[in-house]
């Protein structure tokens, strides 16, 4: 294969990957769905491609998630993406939300909350989200909060054509902004630095760098989770949210 030229030095993981896949398919269909595929190491990357490339037949499933702007973080991410055709890989670009797909989750979101926004609070909720559901979620954390000076009213009031939908990138660069500001100072800190750590987040040894110990790191992730900032990722890990 010229898409990992060193594939020959992973043949033990591979093996045992596929011998684990394999087993699994012959019970029951298998679906691995690997997020930020950008930050997959180099290893795991040139494992799957093999798992792909000898499972020709069997019920699996592969799902490589990320945005299209940061595949060339990883040089083998975007091999892989590019050499698609070959292994069977098909693109699926996920777009926003429709307005009445925003308007269901708007009404699950609130569904069991004290409060209900008004028919004009909703359309503020929803032209300022523009069809993102991380984006909408935190927005009506925000609503709940802050009320009439919500950041979805303020960027409503501030949409020049009647009518017309803010720009998402902006709206969310000032809720992001807005939510930075109501942590407090370790959490704040926490946040700073998982955002340059990258896929080393989770790395507790890291966070000394900022005099960080390993209680106010536990604390900082505990408040960046109840916020929404920080997702968990499942075995114990932590995830950036998704926009």
């Amino acid at each position: 294969s010229t898409l990992f030229p060193y594939t020959t030095l992973f043949r033990s993981p591979y093996r045992a990957a596929h011998a684990l896949v394999s087993a699994l398919a012959e019970e029951h269909p298998v679906v691995l769905a690997l997020d930020d595929v950008h930050h997959c190491d180099d290893v795991s990357l040139a494992v799957l491609h093999l798992i792909i490339r000898h499972a020709a037949g069997e019920p699996f499933l592969v799902v490589f998630i990320a945005r299209p702007g940061e595949l060339h973080q990883s040089p083998q991410a975007a091999r892989l993406r590019d050499a698609g055709f070959t292994l069977g890989i098909h693109h699926l670009v996920v777009p926003p939300l429709t307005e009445e797909e925003s308007g269901e989750l708007l009404s699950a979101l609130v569904a069991e909350r004290p409060a209900h926004p008004s028919a004009t609070v909703r359309r503020a909720l929803l032209r300022a989200a523009a069809g993102f559901p991380h984006v909408l979620e935190l927005l009506v954390r925000d609503w709940e909060r802050s009320g009439e000076l919500s950041l979805a009213l303020s960027i409503d009031a501030m949409t020049s054509e009647p009518g017309g939908r803010p720009d998402p990138e902006e709206a969310y660069r000032l809720l992001f902004e807005r939510l930075l500001q109501a942590l407090d100072p370790t959490a704040r800190n926490v946040m700073t630095l998982a955002a340059i750590l990258g896929p080393r987040l989770n790395d507790p040894e890291m966070y000394t760098l900022a005099d960080l110990s390993l209680g106010h790191t536990l604390q900082g992730f505990t408040e960046l989770r109840a916020a929404h900032l920080l997702r968990d990722a499942g075995d114990g890990q932590i995830g950036r949210a998704h926009v």
